[in-house]
C-alpha cells in the first residue's frame, strides 16, 4: 500500500486533464489519418480540421506531425518522481508506484494504441522516432533511480531501468488488446509476474 504522500502525487488536475485531452484528440486525428492515407500525405491541416481545432491551435501543442503522432510521452519529473525521491519505504514498492502513476498521464485509448502499433510497423521512419523517445526514457529513469541508490549502486540503476521501460511496453502492448481493462489495473496485475521473473534469476 503506497504511501499518502505517493497518492496524491500521482494525482492529475482538472485543467491539466483538459489540456492532455485535447493533446490526445489531436494524436488521435494524426494517427488514424496517417494509417489511411500515409504519413507523407497527410498535412497539419488535415489533422487540425479531423480534431476540430484550428491550425493555431495545432501548433500550440506539437511542431509539426510526427510530434502530434507521438504526443507527449509521459516524462519521469513532476510531483510523482519527487514523491518517489522522499520515501523512505522499500524500492520495489515506490517503484511500482511511481511507474504506475507515471502511465496514469498515458491518455490514449487502446484501440487508438492498436493503430499506433500498426503505424510503427508500416513507417520504419517513425520506428527510429519511438526508439529515440524509449532510450530517453530509459535514461530519465535511470537518473531517478541512481539518485535513490549508494553511489557504487549506479549499474543497479541502468539495469533496473532497461528492464521496467522494457515490462511498461510489454504491458501497454499488451492492454491495447484489452480494450475493457484500465491501464493501471493491466499494469498490477502484472506486476508480480515481473517480480517474479527478476527473483527467478537468483533463484539456485
Amino acid at each position: 500500500m503506497r504511501s499518502p504522500d505517493l497518492r496524491e502525487a500521482g494525482e492529475i488536475s482538472l485543467r491539466e486533464r483538459r489540456r492532455l485531452q485535447t493533446s490526445r484528440e489531436i494524436q488521435n486525428a494524426a494517427i488514424m489519418l496517417s494509417l489511411e492515407h500515409g504519413l507523407d500525405a497527410v498535412t497539419t491541416e488535415m489533422i487540425s480540421h479531423e480534431a476540430g481545432i484550428s491550425l493555431r491551435t495545432f501548433f500550440n501543442y506539437f511542431h509539426n506531425k510526427t510530434a502530434a503522432i507521438f504526443g507527449e510521452p509521459p516524462k519521469f519529473e513532476g510531483a510523482h518522481v519527487d514523491a518517489f525521491l522522499r520515501s523512505g519505504g522499500p524500492l520495489p514498492d515506490d517503484l511500482r508506484t511511481l511507474l504506475s502513476d507515471h502511465l496514469q498521464h498515458i491518455m490514449i485509448e487502446p484501440e487508438v494504441m492498436k493503430s499506433f502499433a500498426m503505424l510503427m510497423r508500416a513507417e520504419p521512419k517513425l520506428r527510429e522516432v519511438h526508439d529515440t523517445i524509449l532510450e530517453g526514457l530509459r535514461d530519465d529513469l535511470t537518473a531517478v533511480i541512481a539518485a535513490r541508490l549508494p553511489a557504487e549502486k549506479a549499474r543497479v540503476a541502468v539495469f533496473l531501468a532497461e528492464a521496467l521501460i522494457g515490462f511498461c511496453k510489454i504491458v501497454v502492448d499488451e492492454w491495447a488488446n484489452r480494450p475493457a481493462e484500465p491501464l493501471q489495473r493491466w499494469f498490477a496485475q502484472s506486476w508480480p509476474s515481473f517480480t517474479a521473473a527478476c527473483g527467478a534469476l537468483s533463484a539456485d
